[in-house]
């Protein structure tokens, strides 16, 4: 769809866009033309080619196109794709669409667990062959499941938690498996990593997957104080009640008066966002990689340590 152009991707020409759309769709409503999902997965994708393709599957891949959810793929929503593809984190946003089963811009547990582990032999069967899965099974009802879902598994995540969920400080893959934390890959490496996320389980006192602002505060400096500088140390309060990651931070607080309220004191009545635990590993990373973060920076600045830059500079 869009071709290559050093770090960035371009975007494809909207006519030569057009007869593609128009060679694959097969579905004429009203003299518009749509792809179906066999028409987007099967017939341009090249994907499940065999007589018996798993049906479920080919919907939830459509499904990434089909924002409107309504069984079919539009023009408009197939360009839409395309500019997707070419955004800095498309690989993030395409995970989130397929995850986000009914376009509302959330996930739930039961999305995330349906989209794991639907009722597909041959999908579970795909996912259990792989190496990682027959060494180390994934279980859906563990700690960091709790972190992001909440104790019920009723709380909704946003992209951006959705995106720390994938891409964690705590997960390259981090799996919590009967109580024991193992880490696959290159992700908590020392005591202090453990160390913090016991201090946020021990102030998550609901298993909400969110601690107050004071609580953030007091972790961070009793634990990671050797990666606060003066000047971090003394914002660490304004930081997290600025940007924790909360879709809806009233009907949040409503619900757990108790988190809110010192949140709200620790504020200074800057809103009184609790801390939720995907921006607590967010911040934690951020601390460890400022070194790489200032020669990011520096690069896209051009060594320029004054220029603002836009969050797609550092993306790309």
């Amino acid at each position: 769809m869009a071709l290559p152009l050093g770090p960035e991707l371009k975007r494809a020409d909207s006519e030569k866009l057009w007869q593609v759309f128009q060679k694959y769709a097969s579905i004429d409503k009203a003299g518009e033309k749509f792809m179906s999902g066999e028409d987007f997965v099967q017939k341009y994708l090249g994907l499940y080619q065999e007589a018996n393709y798993n049906s479920e599957a080919v919907k939830l891949l459509a499904g990434i196109v089909d924002t409107s959810k309504d069984g079919v793929i539009s023009f408009p929503e197939f360009q839409a794709f395309e500019a997707l593809l070419c955004a800095p984190d498309a690989l993030y946003k395409t995970a989130f669409q397929l995850f986000d089963t009914n376009g509302n811009g959330m996930v739930s547990f039961d999305k995330f667990f349906y989209c794991i582990h639907f009722s597909s032999d041959e999908f579970s069967e795909v996912i259990q062959q792989t190496s990682l899965y027959q060494r180390l099974p994934f279980d859906l009802d563990s700690d960091l499941m709790k972190l992001y879902f909440g104790k019920d598994k009723k709380r909704i995540i946003s992209f951006p938690e959705f995106s720390q969920l994938l891409h964690g400080e705590t997960l390259r893959l981090v799996l919590w498996w009967h109580d024991i934390m193992v880490v696959w890959g290159c992700s908590l490496k020392d005591f202090h990593e453990e160390h913090a996320l016991q201090a946020f389980r021990r102030f998550d006192k609901r298993g909400q997957g969110f601690i107050s602002a004071l609580d953030f505060n007091d972790i961070m400096v009793s634990i990671k104080s050797h990666l606060l500088t003066p000047v971090v140390r003394m914002n660490l309060v304004a930081v997290s009640t600025l940007f924790s990651w909360l879709p809806d931070s009233k009907a949040y607080m409503s619900k757990t008066s108790g988190i809110a309220r010192g949140s709200e004191a620790a504020g200074g009545g800057l809103g009184g966002r609790p801390v939720s635990f995907p921006y607590f590993v967010a911040f934690i990373s951020l601390l460890q990689n400022m070194e790489l973060i200032k020669k990011i920076y520096l690069n896209a600045t051009v060594g320029d340590r004054l220029a603002e830059v836009t969050k797609g500079d550092i993306l790309h």
